[in-house]
């Protein structure tokens, strides 16, 4: 009887043994894949800010391309041969 006591205790000691090693072995990549997954939420909200970022620029480059083409139009108008005839004109009138 006393064998059969010593081995059960034999047995439960190793059992406690094996599983506290699996328990903290599980309980690490627990750690290690949270801690992953914290990164990668880090990344994508990342990415989120960084689309934002891309769309208001692309409208402030669309803003400066009309700016761009109505500042082209007025030296387009200044530098037309009319106005070059209306400044002699001027000058004429003047002197």
């Amino acid at each position: 009887m006393s064998i059969f006591e010593q081995t059960q205790a034999d047995v439960s000691t190793w059992k406690s043994g094996a599983l506290s090693s699996l328990i903290r072995e599980v309980n690490e990549q627990k750690s290690f894949m949270e801690s992953k997954l914290d990164s990668l939420r880090s990344v994508s909200e990342g990415k989120e800010e960084l689309d934002v970022k891309i769309a208001e620029n692309k409208q402030q480059e669309e803003n400066l391309k009309i700016k761009m083409e109505e500042l082209q139009a007025i030296f387009d108008e200044i530098e037309s041969p009319e106005t070059a005839d209306l400044a002699d004109e001027l000058q004429e009138a003047v002197i």
